[in-house]
Order: C-alpha cells, then structure tokens, then sequence
C-alpha cells in the first residue's frame, strides 16, 4: 500500500487550513472523509468480488451515493457547528463539490481504487477475491491515517504522528 498516497489525500484538508483555524471543524471534517475513503474503498472491493453479478453495477453506485451522502452530511454539520460558535471553518467549500473531488481521487480512472486494480481480472473469481481483500486493505489504512489526523487536529502532538 503506497502510504504516501493515503497520506496526500489526508492532507488535502489539512493543507488548505491556517494556524488557529478551529480545530474540532477541520477534526470533524477529517473524520468526514475518513469515513467517505473507507465506505467508498469498499464499494469497490464488494464490487471487485461480485462483479460477474448483473445487479454489481447498480449496487457499487449505491453503495457510493451512500458513501458521499454520508460525508455530505458530516462535513456540513462540521461548518453549521462552527457558524453556530460565530466561528468559520477554513476549509467551507460546498460538501458536495470536496465530496465530488474526494471519490474522484478515490475511485476515478487515475485514482485510487484503479491503481490498485491494476492487473485485475473480473472474469476470473481468484482475481476478484484477491483484489478485494487489497481493496478491503486499503479502505482500513485510508480510514486509519485520516482518523489519525483528525484527532492531531483535536489534541495536536508531533509525537502521535
């Protein structure tokens, strides 16, 4: 797992902030798409397992609908909670658009979830079964990094990192 590339994700959100920025905002916010890189990986590993099914398809773009629903609505109760303290989030682009621009990174040709795919054969089981699991894998260490930097967001410590 290339970590760097888990950890550059992580940081889209974290480089866009400033020093005094509210903490527990950009915390929420992290845990938002901890929660969107790990649903959304695995989507596509319950995808790359099941693809030889014909309802695959229509079940992957649910699962992802659900998935960028899901961190719609964290991220925009993270910014309703900070316009509710007088205080704004840094980081107060539309939910939807960082949503769009997260799955991209995840799931588009390019992203993520297709260069783990490399080499994967969806007519043969074994190959769905094995990119699954790296699928599975990945879905874990993306959550695990971003769930890391959202609580040195809360209680920062150069030291947990």
């Amino acid at each position: 797992m290339n970590r760097e590339i888990l950890a550059l994700m992580g940081m889209l959100i974290l480089s866009r902030s400033v020093y005094g920025s509210p903490q527990t905002c950009r915390a929420d916010q992290l845990g938002g798409a901890a929660a969107l890189c790990q649903k959304a990986l695995r989507c596509e590993a319950n995808y790359t397992k099941n693809s030889a099914r014909r309802s695959a398809a229509p079940v992957r773009e649910n699962c992802l609908a659900r998935a960028k629903s899901g961190f719609v609505r964290v991220y925009s109760r993270a910014l309703a909670k900070e316009a509710r303290r007088g205080a704004e989030c840094i980081l107060h682009d539309d939910a939807n658009g960082v949503a769009l621009d997260w799955l991209g990174g995840i799931i588009a040709t390019g992203g993520l979830s297709s260069a783990l795919l490399q080499g994967w054969d969806s007519s043969a089981r074994p190959s769905g079964n094995l990119y699954s699991t790296l699928l599975s894998a990945a879905a874990d260490d993306c959550s695990g990094l971003l769930n890391a930097q959202s609580l040195n967001a809360k209680r920062p410590n150069p030291n947990r990192l």
